[in-house]
């Protein structure tokens, strides 16, 4: 059931960016979608590619869009239609529709983007701000880099896109300071730990994200992002690659690739991708991680915060956090109204896949595996609900009960976190 699931919600790798579609654009596209009767409740998108692949498509005055944002607005997240077209013959249904994409917004500086000031050749180092992105502690794309003093894990430079030397020297003090302190003798000092380099709130909420989302191919080992503001502090951030989270991979690179990620639980609780155990802290019994193509799976980010829950002032601060977002906007209810909207959005895409590959998905219904990922993520929130309020009362790293989890609530672990 598991790879069916991955296969039935496996999507395009096309990231159509946003930008300002002009009216005229948009009208001409909305003709050519009534000339063939097309209605859709999302916007459709056609792209007539020229020979260009469709990844590399923007959405601007060069492709033409119906119902995107009007000119000026900005959308870093939405659902589109779409059609391609690799000549100038007129549109046709279902010869040129290729079902969802979606639009995401590259990582980038800018009051829409990330909000940090703007940085160029001629700011002091001092004044500068960054974005930096980790990616398997490789150099892909022969960008500046920072490594860290400790870890020796480089960081690549997204922002600005030619730093000076200067800039990256400053970016270097940064990133080495805050290793420094994190692996001292008296990382856990408030005055001058590894707060003194980093943002708290900014890494626990990182942190909390991504142990919800719990994507074991990306999460602490690619697509990750961090930035420095003028003047301030490291800081963890945007999430990005939401792909093979919520229990749809397979563990990569965690040892269990072939049963469908599963194995342990061990000391983290669960598996890379059920919806118990921790996953920044699978790798610390060796035994059940793996190196793939020459990556440790410990990849930098986990390192972090595995010395990180060895501070109990920051279990307790990320347990709180915790709590505050269980109360509101992550509570169960909050949370499964927004998957069943979007599960219903996608219902009439996810019946084509189903009919597109009859043999790998023999047996499996949407509204089966819309279910499992409701569960899966119910389960999640109500294990992790015990495994805060256990962390901030007990050691950093210990075996659960074998009754683990209890049956847990906000209000259990609001009390377990206080003071």
């Amino acid at each position: 059931m598991q790879e069916a699931t991955r296969h039935l919600l496996k999507h395009h790798d096309s990231a159509l960016a946003p930008g300002p579609a002009g009216e005229t654009n948009g009208a001409e596209c909305c003709a050519q979608l009534q000339a063939i009767n097309f209605q859709s409740n999302l916007p459709v998108v056609i792209i007539n590619t020229g020979g260009v692949k469709p990844s590399r498509s923007k959405i601007g005055a060069d492709v033409c869009t119906c119902g995107s944002p009007k000119h000026g607005d900005y959308a870093g997240n939405v659902t589109f239609k779409v059609f391609v077209m690799d000549d100038d013959t007129e549109l046709q249904y279902p010869q040129h529709y290729k079902g969802l994409y979606l639009g995401l917004q590259k990582i980038s500086q800018g009051k829409k983007g990330v909000d940090i000031t703007k940085t160029n050749a001629s700011t002091p180092a001092d004044q500068s701000s960054f974005i930096l992105e980790f990616e398997h502690a490789q150099n892909y794309d022969n960008k500046s880099t920072v490594t860290g003093p400790v870890t020796f894990k480089p960081w690549n430079i997204l922002y600005p896109k030619k730093p000076t030397s200067d800039q990256t020297a400053y970016l270097q003090q940064a990133l080495s300071g805050f290793e420094t302190a994190l692996y001292a003798s008296d990382f856990t000092d408030p005055t001058n730990g590894w707060r003194k380099y980093a943002n708290e709130t900014a890494f626990a909420d990182w942190f909390i994200a991504e142990e919800l989302i719990k994507n074991a191919k990306h999460s602490y080992h690619s697509a990750a992002f961090m930035y420095k503001d003028d003047g301030k502090r490291l800081a963890l951030g945007p999430i990005w690659d939401l792909v093979q989270g919520f229990g749809t991979c397979c563990g990569y690179p965690i040892t269990g690739y072939l049963q469908n990620g599963l194995s342990g639980p061990g000391l983290s609780g669960g598996s890379a991708i059920s919806p118990n155990g921790w996953l920044f802290d699978i790798c610390l019994e060796p035994a059940r991680c793996k190196v793939l193509e020459g990556y440790d799976p410990g990849d930098g980010i986990a390192y972090w915060f595995t010395r990180l829950w060895q501070d109990p002032n920051w279990r307790t601060f990320v347990g709180k956090r915790w709590t505050q977002l269980r109360g509101g906007a992550w509570q169960d209810s909050v949370i499964l109204a927004a998957l069943d909207a979007k599960q219903a959005q996608l219902a009439e895409a996810g019946q084509r896949i189903l009919q597109e590959w009859p043999e790998a998905l023999a047996g499996v219904n949407y509204d089966g595996v819309s279910s499992q990922i409701s569960e899966w993520l119910t389960a999640r929130l109500h294990w992790l609900d015990g495994a805060f309020a256990l962390a901030a009362s007990g050691p950093a790293f210990a075996p659960f009960p074998s009754a683990f989890p209890p049956s847990a609530t906000p209000a259990s672990v609001s009390q377990s976190t206080a003071g």
